[in-house]
């Protein structure tokens, strides 16, 4: 276990959030480029999980589509 004591914490609090992250790569929120971004992303958690679910189940994707 990491001692907490021992953490630079001045460098942890200017580590820049997911967010601030995102808003350089993509735009604020609400921009075209980052809702593109956004609806990409939900697509490929939304896949993700279908496909998890699938696999454990044992089905084959040409089942699913069935």
């Amino acid at each position: 276990m990491m001692d907490r004591k021992k953490l630079n914490w001045s460098k942890i609090e200017n580590l820049p959030t997911t967010n601030d992250m995102l808003d350089n790569l993509y735009g604020k929120e609400g921009s075209p480029k980052r809702e593109a971004f956004r609806e990409k992303a939900y697509s490929f958690y939304t896949s993700q999980i279908a496909k998890q679910a699938r696999n454990e189940v044992k089905m084959m994707q040409t089942e699913l589509v069935e």
